[in-house]
């Protein structure tokens, strides 16, 4: 519903204090319009901050836009930081328009660690999360990490918690997705992640996990594959065929090389029948570690044209003697044309095994007490991009369909020319180059702000969000314009300002 973007992640002993304290970890949200400007910034902790409750671990791990427009978010959170502090799933839902929290609950799940890593929506609005619930021997919270399925209601009420028991070792749900939209109210659910299975030298194999499980916690199906070493799914998408019914589910992760025990990231494609609940793995592309790269893991896949796909990478380079640095890398894949050589990636096939698990329930109590707290933003200089494997990646103006047509193996974005660039807007919600925002018939840009020649002529373009031009009209010698706005639907429109080659571009809304 949003046209931008929202950034989730969590502070250490932030320099920014709440009610005087210095807390231990605060999650951060941060709304961004499409021109990566801060709409607002918010930390959310507890509504009572003092010299206990600072302390607390408040660490949220996925956020999504729900049906109402809201965000919501799932999590951890504990007393403090202390490992002997049991930590517990929590869920909140924060106003996408000013970041203000709707509701916020943690749910004591028994004596255990639980956490909750992914969250999506049903249809009919509740929340469906994956993560995990440990099995521990008390006094310790810690234990085997067995994969929890937890479903509370879109006010935050729970509905259904449960947990698969794995008895050979750990067993986690990272991602989880719905793709049947038309199973009644409870919907049909993907969750990828990882599951530890017995292997030859008695200790745990850890490999790739899918798994298909109804809004009911009823396992359809599910299967691991891998090797003898380590993998795990840290993220997957998919695509439905409308003629099979098929669904063809895009993963990428890490895969533990046998060879030099060095984490590689990967992109699969396997085809699933929802019918049948069978799996057939049609791809398995590990991208290759260079000399100086010990581990890489593959953090998100996203679409990127038809038939590719992005995959975005987390590489650990070694600089020198034992020294190391992280860096984030691209790899696109072309499903259509592949890479006739394996300079950037070594393809594999590993062993896929169904199975299926048992279950316990709960239903845990709900705790409150949360808040959302103002945070300031600071835009930083870009990080330079470095060539690592692969042909450099050029998007020119206005030809970004063009840059999918021959995507090389691992990509570098460069920037775009000064001239051709677009910049970055004031936020809508300081104002200052059109105001007011939000508008009534009428909005004024100040060209003194944009241009340095305001003399020269300027082309003002209004445009609908999809960018239909609305109405145009030049001006020269003015250092603030009217633009009128009558007429038009309440809604946002696009103000692009031209000078030569020089283009600005803002977002208005009219009430």
């Amino acid at each position: 519903f949003f046209k931008g973007y929202y950034v989730l992640g969590v502070v250490l002993y932030s320099a920014n204090t709440i009610s005087g304290f210095t807390l231990f970890t605060t999650t951060v949200l941060v709304k961004l319009n499409d021109n990566l400007s801060a709409i607002w910034a918010r930390r959310l902790h507890l509504s009572t901050i003092n010299a206990v409750t600072s302390g607390a671990r408040v660490e949220y791990n996925d956020v999504m836009e729900a049906s109402d427009q809201h965000v919501v978010l799932v999590g951890r959170y504990a007393n403090s930081a202390a490992a002997t502090d049991k930590q517990q799933i929590q869920f909140a839902k924060v106003d996408q328009v000013a970041g203000g929290l709707i509701w916020g609950y943690r749910y004591n799940y028994g004596n255990c660690h639980s956490n909750g890593l992914s969250v999506t929506e049903a249809p009919n609005g509740d929340l469906v999360a994956t993560g995990y619930a440990e099995k521990c021997t008390l006094p310790s919270p810690a234990g085997i990490r067995q994969l929890l399925f937890a479903k509370v209601s879109s006010l935050g009420v729970p509905l259904l918690f449960r947990q698969f028991d794995n008895p050979s070792g750990n067993f986690v749900g990272d991602k989880i997705t719905r793709f049947d939209p038309v199973a009644a109210v409870n919907g049909r659910y993907l969750i990828s992640g990882y599951i530890e299975v017995p292997s030859g030298n008695l200790t745990p194999n850890r490999q790739n996990l899918l798994l298909d499980i109804s809004g009911n916690g009823t396992i359809n199906s599910a299967a691991h594959f891998g090797s003898v070493q380590k993998q795990e799914v840290f993220d997957h998408i998919f695509s439905r065929s409308p003629v099979t019914g098929l669904l063809d589910v895009y993963l990428t992760g890490y895969d533990i090389s046998t060879v030099t025990t060095q984490a590689r990231a990967y992109f699969s494609v396997i085809k699933y029948n929802p019918v049948l609940l069978t799996y057939t793995i049609n791809r398995y592309d590990i991208f290759r570690n260079y000399t100086g790269y010990p581990g890489r893991y593959g953090l998100e896949v996203k679409n990127a044209g038809k038939n590719r796909f992005a995959i975005l990478t987390s590489s650990t380079i070694t600089t020198s003697g034992s020294n190391s640095v992280l860096a984030s890398t691209v790899f696109v894949r072309d499903l259509v044309q592949p890479p006739g050589d394996t300079v950037c990636y070594t393809p594999a096939i590993p062993t896929l095994v169904t199975t299926n698990w048992h279950y316990a329930d709960a239903v845990p109590p709900r705790l409150d007490g949360y808040k959302t707290y103002g945070e300031e933003w600071l835009t930083t200089p870009k990080i330079p991009n470095k060539l690592v494997c692969g042909t450099q990646w050029l998007i020119k103006p206005k030809e970004a369909v063009n840059a999918f047509v021959n995507p090389p193996d691992e990509i570098a974005v460069q920037d775009l020319p000064a001239t051709a660039a677009r910049q970055v807007s004031a936020s809508v919600v300081t104002g200052g180059i059109i105001h007011p925002n939000p508008a009534g018939d009428i909005v004024y840009v100040q060209l003194e702000r944009c241009f340095s020649k305001t003399q020269q002529v300027i082309n003002i373009s209004l445009y609908t969000p999809a960018m239909k031009l609305v109405r145009t009209q030049p001006t020269a010698g003015k250092s603030e314009q009217v633009v009128s706005l009558k007429g038009l639907l309440p809604g946002m429109y696009v103000v692009q300002l031209q000078q030569g080659n020089i283009r600005r571009t803002y977002r208005v809304i009219k009430q």
